[in-house]
This record gives C-alpha cells, sequence and structure tokens, in this order.
C-alpha cells in the first residue's frame, strides 16, 4: 500500500465510526423523546381522570342535595330508612363511577405502554464491535477502490514470459 491509500484508509474507517456514534446519539435522543412523550400522556390521562371525578363528584353531591330538598318539601323525614336508602344509592353510584374510570385509565395507561415499549424496541444502538466492524469495512472498501485486492495495483510477484507466438511460457535457461 502506498502513502495515500494508507491515510484514505484511516479517513474512512474514522469517518464510518464516528457516523456510528452520531447515529447512536441520534437514536438516544429519539428514545429519551418517546419516553418523555409517554410520561405527558400519562400524566394528562391522570389529569384528564381526575376532573372526570370530580365532576361525577360535583353530579352525586347535586343529586344528594336535590333528593334532600324534595324530601324537605314534600316532609319527609330525612333520618327515614327510605330516604337514607337512596342516600346511600347516590354513594354507591358515584363508588362505581370512580371504578370505572380508574379501570379506563388503567387501561389507556398500559396501552400507551405497550406503545411507547413497542416503539422503543424498533430503536437499534449500534455497539463498540459494530462501529469497529463498520470502521474496518470502511477501511477495506476504501483500499479496494484504489486498487487493492482486484489486481489494479503494482504486484510483486514475476511474471510469466510468453514468447512472440501467443504460445505456452518458455522454461528459463
Amino acid at each position: 500500500m502506498c502513502e495515500p491509500v494508507t491515510i484514505m484508509m484511516g479517513v474512512m474507517a474514522v469517518a464510518a465510526v464516528a457516523a456510528g456514534v452520531e447515529a447512536n446519539k441520534a437514536t438516544k435522543r429519539q428514545e429519551r423523546a418517546l419516553k418523555h412523550q409517554a410520561e405527558v400522556a400519562a400524566e394528562e390521562r391522570a389529569d384528564a381522570a381526575s376532573a372526570e371525578m370530580n365532576e361525577r363528584s360535583r353530579a352525586a353531591r347535586r343529586n344528594r342535595a336535590a333528593a334532600r330538598a324534595a324530601a324537605s318539601e314534600g316532609g319527609i323525614n330525612l333520618d327515614s330508612g327510605s330516604f337514607l336508602a337512596q342516600l346511600q344509592a347516590f354513594d354507591a353510584q358515584m363508588d362505581m363511577d370512580a371504578g370505572l374510570v380508574q379501570k379506563g385509565t388503567d387501561n389507556a395507561l398500559r396501552a400507551q405502554t405497550a406503545q411507547t415499549n413497542s416503539a422503543l424496541a424498533g430503536l437499534s444502538y449500534k455497539t463498540g464491535l459494530g462501529l469497529a466492524l463498520d470502521g474496518a469495512s470502511a477501511a477495506a472498501g476504501t483500499y479496494t477502490g484504489m486498487g487493492g485486492f482486484s489486481g489494479g495495483g503494482a504486484s510483486t510477484a514475476p511474471k510469466a514470459r510468453t514468447s512472440s507466438k501467443g504460445g505456452s511460457p518458455k522454461p528459463k535457461n
């Protein structure tokens, strides 16, 4: 190998390794972005669930207040068993609503986690060995491209002599 070929091989090897390192950095940035996106989505879901539970709780309090007002206007004893049973039914409905909202939130969070894990599984990093092999491949490709391995470069093997008539090689005397 002559000096320019060696220099080009080194340059190409370093460039290939640098490109691999930069690709790893880009993959790491993408991984962080996916994880941040998942965190934000989980926070938004939790906020939405909390808002829905607050609204359902307010509705239950309004229903209880309306029932108390109607019972008072109708002359029903607020300590009677039937009225207390109605209030307990409102409470039971609120508890069921809370369970359904929580279950929906949990299911959405599991789906988001699965989607994020799937996206993360699609990311690939180059290992140190992979980077080294890329560098070696680039160096070998440069060597071949500049005439190495193909017979295009200078050969040190002795050439056989042939006769001017194109026959087989003449033995040396």
